[in-house]
This record gives C-alpha cells, sequence and structure tokens, in this order.
C-alpha cells in the first residue's frame, strides 16, 4: 500500500503524546467496556425482517455494532438496518451480528476467520473506536485493516458487498468522555482516511452517522436507552441505503 499522508500526520502526533496520554486513554478504554459500564445485548444474535429467501446481511465488529445502552440487537443497528433495508427493496431481510465490544482492529481477522462467510450478500464491518480512544499509531491501523479487507475478501463469495464504516467521532459516545474535536476525534479522523484508501472493488467505505445534531443532543447524565435508540436508527438507515444501492448494482443478490 502507498504511503498515506494522513497516516505519517497521525504518527507525528503519536510519537509526540505517546509518553503523556496512551497510558491514559488506554484505562479510559478498559473503564468504558467494562460489563458493568452500560447495558448491551448478548454478543451475537440475529434480527428478521420479512419471510422466506431473505437477503442475508452480517453486522461484525464493536463499538457501534455491540449495541451499547440497549437491552436488544432489535434496538440497536440490526435491527433498524433490517427494518430499513427491507422497507426500502421491498424484499426479506435477515442481519446477523457477532459483535466484542472490545476487540480491536489487529484482532479482529483471527476472529473472522473462524467464520462461514461463504452465503452472506454483504458484511458490514464497525471497528475502531477502542483503538482511536488508545490513540492507536496509525502504521499499526493501516497493517490490522488491511488483514482485516484480505481476511474478508479470502472468506466471502467473490459478489459478497463489503461495507467497511469509518469510527465515529468519539465524543459522541457518553462512556469515552473526551472533548469535541480534541486529539480523540482528530485521530479518529485519521484512522479513518486511512480505510478509505484502503477500500476498493466491492470493498467500500462508508461515513458514520454524525449524532451529534441537535435531535440527538445529550442532557446532562447517563444516555437513555431512547437515545440510543434514536442513534442506532441512524446508523441503520445511512447503511440501509449504502446496502440498496450495492444490491441495485449487483446482479448476484437474490432477484425479487
Amino acid at each position: 500500500m502507498p504511503a498515506i499522508n494522513a497516516g505519517a500526520k497521525g504518527d507525528l502526533l503519536a510519537r509526540w503524546i505517546d509518553p503523556f496520554l496512551r497510558p491514559v486513554m488506554k484505562a479510559k478504554s478498559q473503564a468504558a467496556h467494562e460489563p458493568t459500564a452500560v447495558s448491551r445485548p448478548e454478543q451475537s444474535g440475529q434480527v428478521q425482517s420479512g419471510g422466506a429467501d431473505p437477503d442475508r446481511v452480517l453486522l461484525f465488529g464493536n463499538g457501534p455494532a455491540a449495541g451499547w445502552g440497549v437491552a436488544s440487537h432489535d434496538a440497536a443497528i440490526p435491527g433498524h438496518l433490517a427494518r430499513e433495508f427491507s422497507a426500502l427493496t421491498g424484499h426479506p431481510v435477515e442481519v446477523n451480528v457477532i459483535a466484542d465490544p472490545a476487540v480491536g482492529c489487529a484482532a479482529a481477522p483471527a476472529l473472522l476467520a473462524g467464520l462461514d462467510l461463504s452465503a452472506y450478500d454483504a458484511v458490514v464491518v464497525i471497528l475502531g473506536s477502542s483503538d482511536a480512544l488508545q490513540l492507536l499509531p496509525t502504521h499499526r491501523w493501516e497493517l490490522a485493516m488491511t488483514a482485516v479487507i484480505r481476511t474478508l475478501l479470502d472468506k466471502t463469495a467473490v459478489a459478497t458487498d463489503i461495507v467497511i464504516m469509518g469510527i465515529q467521532p468519539l465524543s459522541s459516545i457518553p462512556a469515552f468522555s473526551v472533548r469535541p474535536n480534541g486529539l480523540a476525534d482528530e485521530h479518529a479522523s485519521i484512522l479513518n482516511e486511512i480505510t478509505r484508501q484502503a477500500c476498493r472493488g466491492r470493498v467500500t467505505y462508508l461515513e458514520p452517522p454524525d449524532v451529534r445534531h441537535p435531535g440527538l443532543a445529550l442532557t446532562p447524565g447517563p444516555a437513555s436507552e431512547g437515545h440510543w435508540n434514536a442513534v442506532y436508527h441512524e446508523w441503520g438507515k445511512i447503511q440501509a441505503g449504502r446496502l440498496q444501492q450495492l444490491r441495485a448494482a449487483n446482479p448476484a443478490w437474490r432477484s425479487d
């Protein structure tokens, strides 16, 4: 992969902050991902919308994929994605989710290698929030994301569409308690640019939704389940829009 300006900028930033902030940010990440830190559903599950012969989608990853703040996958991204996608296509949808709240990008290829991905029409990947919070050096992110993409290409059918989601601004995650537009948000943006440049062919990059708009503004105190439900609706909506575009352009998806 060619040299990436975003990565060079990020490595300069990382070398400057490493002795001071990385241990602090790692501790912050560990605290946020404690099992008792916030409610979330089981690590794997399935949501269906419609009837027989559904389009099959795998949602894989950490962070928002894990369903922070809600009790079921139906109220998290999988449920919203299934309903939104089915409404757009008029076709049944099955969304399977495999999510580990604390898995980093470097560990993801090993998890993917143990899965049977051959029957999916699409795979949607959400990774990086914990890596960005811990200020992972950009060269390590580039190697890890390249390995994730290579594993997905090897494990899926040649017609399977793969969508890699960008990292949302970390300041939009209440449990992280980081400053808006600060160092953590900037680092996430740099990692996103590296990911964007790594996506090509049947692997496409999708910018995460901006969940900091006034309709989703947080009041002081813990975020409510209703807040998280609305956030996940935003995620499911933009994912469904992208999958509709890919479905329309890919004759290998099941016909109606």
